[in-house]
């Protein structure tokens, strides 16, 4: 589990896009199975696809303001 915490810190935006692109995934193979036309499938697993994204920004904004980001520095890493 700690690998996991430590590599969320480093690549914070590389994982929202995983959870973006898993959240598509899942969501549209969930919506496959029901008897709605094509187009609407899409449109679902988007919205959902955007709500997950937007929870995982704000943990990852969460995340860098706490200061638990493995980041020695505290700040962005411009070396104040």
């Amino acid at each position: 589990m700690d690998r996991i915490r430590g590599y969320v810190a480093r690549e914070k935006l590389k994982s929202v896009g995983i959870v973006w692109a898993s959240g598509l995934g899942i969501t549209l193979a969930y919506q496959w199975s029901k008897p709605i036309p094509l187009q609407m499938k899409i449109i679902h697993s988007r919205v959902a696809a955007q709500a997950l994204t937007l929870g995982a920004l704000a943990a990852a904004a969460a995340l860098h303001l706490t200061g638990n980001d493995e980041n020695p520095t505290g700040g962005s890493g411009a070396g104040v």
